[in-house]
């Protein structure tokens, strides 16, 4: 097996079986937190860019699509 620290750092070789461990996401954290790392993560890593950072109506469907899912509950979020 092999094991992959960071999939953002490394160059990754396909065996039959692959553990991924990224440090970043290993213990729990708030889950505001969570979602805007996401996003920043959309403007980059290393070579940051912000005009990729998604937009707010990208934002909510996003959100209101994770909620769903986790909750079970129908969502309506207004686009102002």
């Amino acid at each position: 097996m092999l094991i992959v620290i960071d999939v953002n750092e490394c160059a990754v070789i396909f065996p039959d079986e692959v553990g991924v461990i990224d440090l970043e996401y290993a213990g729990p954290n708030y889950l505001a937190f969570e979602i805007a790392n996401h996003f920043c993560e959309f403007a980059g890593v290393h070579d940051i860019d912000f005009s990729l950072y998604p937009t707010e109506e990208v934002q909510k469907f996003w959100i209101t699509a994770y909620l769903e899912e986790s909750t079970g509950i129908i969502i309506t979020i207004a686009i102002l």
